[in-house]
């Protein structure tokens, strides 16, 4: 649920805010509840983004090359 899904080159010090950013932004309908971080070897994460944020710099998730994410569409809520 951005604007530009696509693979992009993870850059130094590249986070999560900053891979949104670069595929175009969130789309309105994004669940930025319940983002989805698959990383080579580890169990899939859940980040919430909404809490994220709320730690500020703290709340930063650097990313790894390999990554993959998911940020679903939201279901069964009224915007």
């Amino acid at each position: 649920q951005v604007a530009n899904p696509n693979q992009y080159e993870l850059k130094p010090g590249m986070t999560l805010e900053d891979l949104i950013l670069a595929a175009g932004k969130l789309t309105t309908l994004a669940d930025v509840e319940n983002v989805e971080l698959r990383r080579a070897g580890e169990a899939s994460q859940r980040i919430n983004l909404v809490e994220r944020l709320k730690l500020g710099l703290n709340g930063k998730v650097a990313l790894k090359p390999g990554d993959e994410v998911f940020i679903p569409e939201q279901k069964d809520r009224v915007i």
